[in-house]
């Protein structure tokens, strides 16, 4: 399914649940983006090609010396690392709910897409890196993980594999 297909539904704020496991999910997958354990992952089993690791927008210096990205740069990066960060195999993400690799990558992407355009208008010009990416990337990673699990839901399991996912992640 490419990600064209896919609609990206908007949920309204008063439509999603409150900031539950997926959220809190959400946020540590944002957060630790170049290091995806905290999703699940940290091994190369992701199935989808698209869900490699993008080479990062290398960070300038401000006046004031602090290492400093573009929001258009940082945005890319969110919508390049997030599906990544959010569906290795034996992540939250994939092993809770029935859904291929594809299928993951494809949701992220779109709930993204939607959590960015609600964002997008609030980041400033520049992020101070790492405590704007920090902090601008547990709210993104917050709403994507809610969105995530309130769109798939209805594919939402109990297994070993979701057992073992949740345990690794100190969640059972």
């Amino acid at each position: 399914m490419s990600v064209q297909s896919v609609q990206s539904p908007r949920i309204a704020r008063s439509q999603r649940p409150s900031a539950g496991r997926a959220a809190a999910l959400g946020v540590a997958c944002a957060v630790s983006l170049f290091a995806v354990a905290a999703c699940g992952g940290g091994s190369s089993h992701s199935e989808p090609a698209a869900a490699g690791k993008p080479a990062a927008a290398e960070p300038e210096q401000n006046t004031a010396g602090q290492a400093v990205i573009a929001k258009a740069d940082w945005i890319q990066a969110m919508r390049t690392a997030l599906p990544a960060a959010f569906c290795p195999t034996e992540g939250y993400f994939r092993a809770c709910f029935a859904v291929s690799g594809q299928e993951c990558v494809d949701n992220v992407l779109n709930a993204t897409l939607s959590c960015m355009s609600e964002i997008e208008a609030q980041l400033p010009a520049e992020l101070v890196q790492p405590a704007d990416g920090a902090a601008w990337g547990e709210k993104l990673g917050a709403c994507v993980g809610t969105v995530y699990e309130t769109i798939l839901k209805a594919k939402m399991v109990q297994s070993p594999e979701c057992d073992a996912a949740l345990e690794k992640l100190g969640l059972k």
